[in-house]
C-alpha cells in the first residue's frame, strides 16, 4: 500500500492539501490538481486509511486536511504524564515509564494483554472503561477519581483516537494527574464560599464592577442601602450612584491605580440613599481595589463603603464651630483695635454678610437724646445698589423716630428687642396677619409703591431683628433681609457676634460721649472766673485754665509737675520748704470731695506778689482739682479794718459804743475783755445773734453766744498770746436757733503792743477765714 512510497498522484494530493490547512473538498482539490474527481477521491480515501488526511464533514460537504501526526515514541519518553496505548480491540500496544510506575506493574506484563484481562488502577474503574470504549472516533476527554490507602486522586483522562504507521487505528490514553489542583480548587471553592458568606454579613455596603463600570456583584448590605434587590442592581453603572460633579474625578482616581499600588480610599455623596434617609444625602468613604489580570490590565473593581454621614457631619459641625470661634475672636481683636477713623457700623455690616452670605444687611444707629433711629449702614452691594435705583436716594442716613419704630400699630416692639437676639419677621401685603408689612417696618417713610418693589425685586420675605445693646441701654438694631426659602445657617454666632458689636459700639458711644464731656467740662473750666488746675497722682499738670494763666502768668510749659510750680511760686528756700509740707499734709487729710482751704502768698511770673486762697479736692480716681482765689484786696481791706479798731480802741477804751461801731455796720465785730465779757458790738453782729440793742448784748460773757463744743478757753487763751484764731463756731441766737459761722479771734494791742482786748469777727464768706490765718 502506501506505507513505503506514495504515487504522485498521491503526493501531488498532500502538497496541495498542505497549504491549505483550513482543509478544501474533492472538487476543489481536483481542480488545483488537474486530476479527476474519482482518482482524487480515490486517493484520498486510501491516503486517509493511512493516516494521512482527516475528513471534516460541514453539512452536505467534506472538507479534506492533512493529519496531525506526533511519533509516539518521541511523546512517550519526555511527557510527565501517563500514557497508555491501546489497539482497535482493546489490547495494549505501548505504555510510558510513568505509567509503570503508578500500576507498578512491568511492561512485559501487560503488552499483548486486553483491558478485559488485568485490572490497571484508574483505568479499570467503570468511568474511565466507559470513556475509552465510546470515543472510536472522536477525542474525548474526563475526570477519573481513584481512591487507593484511604486516599482519593484525581486525574484529567484524555483518549485521542490514533491511525499508526501501518493504517490501523488504536485509542491513546493520557492521563494527567490533577489531584493538587482539584483539591486547591476545593480549597479556593470553600474560600470562595466562606468569602461570600463573609461578604454578605458584612453591614458595610460592597460591590464589584467591570472598568466600563457595569456592576457584577452587591452584597447585601448593598442592596439594602439603596433599597432595591440584586437582581435590579446587577447591570446597573456604578456612576448612577454618584452625582455628575464627582465622576470625572473619580474616574481619573481609577484610571491613576496600578498594581504596584492598587488601593485608593475617596469621601464621596451616594445618590442612592437609606430608605429613611434624610433631605441631605448620606456620604461614604470609598475604600476601592483595582483587580489585574497577569498582563497587568483592569479585570474589575471591588468597592467597599463605611457610612460616615455622622462622622462627616460631627466635623462639618466641629469644623464650623472652630470657624465661628476663630470668627468671633478676630472679630473682637478687631473691634477692640478699632482706629477711631473707621467706620463700627460698616464693619458690623460687612462681618454679618460673612456669617450670613447672600443676605442684605442693614446697621441702624440710635440717637438717645434725639429719640431716633438712623440708617448707619448697608451690605450687600447689589443690595444697596438695588435700594439706590428703587429710592433715587441713598438709604444711608434714612432716620426712623423712635416713638413711631415701637407704637402698638407697626411690627417691632420695645420689649421685644431689648430681650436681645434675632427676632424673625416674615414680609407681606398688610392683608396677611401672619407676615409683617415692609410699609409698616419702613414707619411709611418709604410709599407704599416702593416698598412692594422693594419686596418684589430683591426677593425680600423674611428679616431678622437684632438690637445693639450695652449695659441696659439700647444703641441701635441690625437687619439681615433674607429670601422666603433662605434661613440663618449658625444663628447663634450672629447673636454673639451682634452682642461683641453692642459692646465695640457701646465703647464707642462712651468715649464719645466722654470726648463731648471732657470738651464741654473744658469749657466750663476755662469760662471760670477763678483760676483751675488739674494735678494726677504723680504731681503732673494735667490742665490749667484761661484764668490761671492770666492770673499767675504761668502755662503747662512753665509747670509740668508739682516741682516746677514750687521752684517758681516760692523762690525763698525756706517758705518753699513749708508750703510744700502743709500741702502735702493737706493733701494726705483729704477726702475726696472735700476742699482743705489754705492761704498763702506767692509769686506770679512777672515777679509780683498775691495773697492766694488754694481750695486743692481729690477726686475719686486720686486726681487733684485745684481752685485758687486771689485774696489780695480782700487781706490788705481786713487788715486795715483791724488795725483802725485798733487804734480806736488805744484811744479812747470807754468810748467803744454803738455808736463808733457804726462805721462798721456792715461788719459782724465783738470786742470783748481778755475774759470774753463783751464790751462792744457793731449792728451786724448783734443782728446776727438777734439782739435789737446793744446793751442787751453788752457785758454777756462768749460763752453766752456759743455752745458748750467750742473751745472758748483755748481760743482766748491763744490771743491773749498774740494769735489769731480762726475756725468755724457754732452761735446760739437769743431764739434759741443755732447757726454755724466761720469767726477769727484777732488781739487788740495797747500802746505797749500788749493785749488789752480782743476782736471776734464774723464772715460769711469761708475764704475769708482761710486768708486770716496768714494775718
Amino acid at each position: 500500500m502506501y506505507a513505503s512510497a506514495l504515487p504522485e498522484s498521491a503526493d501531488l494530493i498532500l502538497r496541495t492539501l498542505k497549504f491549505r490547512p483550513k482543509g478544501m473538498t474533492i472538487t476543489e482539490i481536483a481542480r488545483k490538481t488537474h486530476l479527476t474527481r474519482n482518482s482524487v477521491s480515490r486517493h484520498l480515501e486510501v491516503l486517509q486509511i493511512a493516516g494521512k488526511v482527516e475528513m471534516t464533514r460541514v453539512g452536505n460537504a467534506k472538507l479534506y486536511s492533512l493529519a496531525q501526526r506526533l511519533p509516539i515514541s518521541s511523546f512517550l519518553c519526555f511527557t510527565q504524564n501517563m500514557i497508555l496505548i491501546l489497539d482497535h480491540s482493546f489490547h495494549i500496544l505501548q505504555m510510558n515509564d510513568r505509567f509503570l510506575e503508578c500500576v507498578g506493574s512491568k511492561r512485559s506484563d501487560l503488552i499483548g494483554r486486553s483491558l478485559a484481562e488485568v485490572d490497571l488502577p484508574i483505568i479499570s474503574t467503570p468511568m474511565a472503561r466507559t470513556t475509552i470504549e465510546g470515543s472510536s472516533q472522536e477525542q474525548a476527554i474526563t475526570e477519573v477519581t481513584y481512591q487507593t490507602d484511604g486516599r482519593e486522586y484525581h486525574y484529567s483522562m484524555q483518549v485521542v483516537p490514533t491511525v499508526f504507521e501501518n493504517g490501523e487505528r488504536g485509542r491513546t490514553i493520557i492521563l494527567e494527574d490533577i489531584t493538587e489542583r482539584k483539591c486547591f480548587e476545593n480549597r479556593l471553592r470553600a474560600s470562595e464560599a466562606r468569602y461570600r458568606a463573609i461578604v454578605e454579613d458584612q453591614t458595610e455596603p460592597i460591590c464589584r464592577f467591570t472598568r466600563g463600570g457595569t456592576i457584577t456583584f452587591v452584597n447585601g448590605a448593598f442592596c439594602d442601602r439603596a433599597g432595591v434587590g440584586e437582581t435590579t442592581l446587577i447591570g446597573q453603572k456604578i456612576k448612577s450612584f454618584l452625582f455628575p460633579e464627582d465622576i470625572e474625578e473619580v474616574s481619573r482616581i481609577l484610571r491613576g491605580l496600578s498594581p504596584a499600588d492598587p488601593v485608593c480610599t475617596m469621601d464621596l455623596r451616594i445618590r442612592k440613599r437609606l430608605k429613611e434617609a434624610t433631605a441631605a444625602p448620606p456620604r461614604y468613604r470609598m475604600t476601592i481595589r483595582a483587580l489585574f489580570d497577569k498582563k497587568g490590565k483592569v479585570k474589575e473593581y471591588q468597592t467597599t463603603a463605611r457610612d460616615i454621614t455622622a462622622e462627616w457631619e460631627l466635623k462639618r459641625k466641629t469644623d464650623q464651630h472652630l470657624r465661628i470661634m476663630t470668627f468671633l475672636a478676630e472679630s473682637a481683636m478687631e473691634l477692640v483695635d478699632l482706629p477711631p477713623d473707621v467706620d463700627n457700623y460698616d464693619l458690623v455690616a460687612r462681618r454679618i454678610t460673612e456669617l450670613v452670605p447672600g443676605a442684605g444687611v442693614s446697621v441702624m444707629s440710635y440717637d438717645e437724646d434725639e429719640q431716633k433711629f438712623s440708617i448707619a449702614a448697608l451690605q450687600d452691594h447689589q443690595f444697596q445698589d438695588s435700594l439706590f435705583k428703587i429710592l433715587g436716594r441713598e438709604g444711608i442716613g434714612l432716620t426712623l423716630p423712635f416713638d413711631d419704630l415701637f407704637s402698638p400699630e407697626y411690627a417691632i416692639h420695645s420689649m421685644e428687642l431689648r430681650d436681645g437676639g434675632l427676632k424673625p419677621f416674615l414680609i407681606g401685603p398688610k392683608t396677611d396677619n401672619e407676615r409683617v408689612s415692609f410699609y409698616d417696618m419702613t414707619m411709611h417713610r418709604i410709599p407704599y409703591d416702593v416698598c412692594e418693589q422693594v419686596c418684589s425685586d430683591l426677593g425680600l420675605w423674611k428679616l431678622y431683628v437684632a438690637a445693639f445693646l450695652w449695659e441696659g441701654r439700647l444703641l441701635g438694631d441690625v437687619v439681615i433681609y433674607l429670601s422666603d426659602q433662605e434661613e440663618i445657617d449658625e444663628p447663634q454666632a450672629v447673636e454673639s457676634f451682634i452682642r461683641q458689636a453692642s459692646i465695640a459700639i457701646g465703647r464707642r458711644v462712651t468715649e464719645e460721649r466722654l470726648r463731648l464731656s471732657e470738651e464741654r467740662f473744658r469749657n466750663v473750666i476755662n469760662l471760670s472766673p477763678l483760676p483751675i488746675s488739674l494735678i494726677d497722682r504723680k504731681g503732673r499738670y494735667i490742665y490749667l485754665n484761661r484764668k490761671f494763666t492770666e492770673v499767675f502768668g504761668y502755662t503747662r510749659q512753665d509747670l509740668p509737675d508739682d516741682r516746677a510750680w514750687f521752684m517758681q511760686a516760692f523762690p525763698d528756700p525756706e517758705i518753699r520748704e513749708t508750703a510744700i509740707n502743709l500741702w502735702k499734709q493737706d493733701r494726705n487729710r483729704a477726702d475726696g470731695g472735700e476742699a482743705i482751704p489754705r492761704t498763702f502768698t506767692v509769686r506770679c511770673g512777672d515777679g509780683t506778689e498775691k495773697v492766694i486762697l488754694f481750695r486743692p479736692v481729690m477726686l475719686a480716681d486720686g486726681m487733684h482739682y485745684v481752685t485758687y482765689e486771689d485774696m489780695t484786696e480782700m487781706e490788705q481791706a481786713h487788715r486795715v479794718l483791724l488795725a483802725e479798731i485798733s487804734n480806736l480802741h488805744r484811744k479812747n477804751r470807754n468810748l467803744m459804743n454803738i455808736e463808733q461801731f457804726n462805721v462798721y455796720r456792715d461788719h459782724a465785730c465783738t470786742i470783748t475783755d481778755l475774759r470774753g465779757t463783751i464790751s462792744a458790738a457793731s449792728p451786724a453782729a448783734l443782728r446776727k445773734w438777734g439782739y435789737g440793742r446793744e446793751c442787751e448784748f453788752v457785758g454777756m460773757n462768749v460763752t453766752d453766744i456759743v455752745s458748750d463744743a467750742v473751745p472758748v478757753e483755748n481760743i482766748l487763751a491763744a490771743a491773749q498770746n498774740g494769735k489769731t484764731w480762726y475756725g468755724v463756731i457754732e452761735g446760739k441766737g437769743r431764739d434759741g436757733n443755732r447757726f454755724s459761722i466761720f469767726a477769727t479771734v484777732a488781739p487788740l494791742l495797747d500802746d505797749e503792743n500788749r493785749t488789752s482786748a480782743l476782736l471776734i469777727s464774723l464772715f460769711d464768706h469761708p475764704a475769708t477765714v482761710a486768708t486770716f490765718s496768714n494775718i
